[in-house]
């Protein structure tokens, strides 16, 4: 992730909808695997907690296709496009 000009934080918390993660590795950002755990239909999205490989202490929440097979227990790729990415300074709490 590219930085803009201007003065630096020491620390930054990246946030990302659910709907902005992605069940494969064709975003921008890629994040690795991650473990399935809850998947529940709601109609038009299927709601589902990922577990990644690379920090096993996060549980993040994605909104999926619920025409996929997602199973828990299922280990998928995940990605994310940069452009969706909201960023928070530690000035800007």
């Amino acid at each position: 992730v590219i930085a803009p000009e201007g003065p630096r934080a020491s620390h930054a918390t990246v946030c990302l909808r659910p709907e902005d993660l992605r069940p494969d590795d064709q975003g921008s950002f890629q994040m690795g695997q991650a473990r399935l755990g809850d998947v529940a239909i709601f109609g038009t999205y299927c709601r589902a907690h990922l577990t990644p490989d690379a920090a096993p202490e996060l549980v993040l929440t994605a909104y999926l296709d619920p025409a996929g097979a997602w199973r828990a227990g299922d280990t998928i790729s995940i990605s994310a496009d940069t452009g969706s990415f909201r960023i928070f300074d530690e000035r800007h709490p």
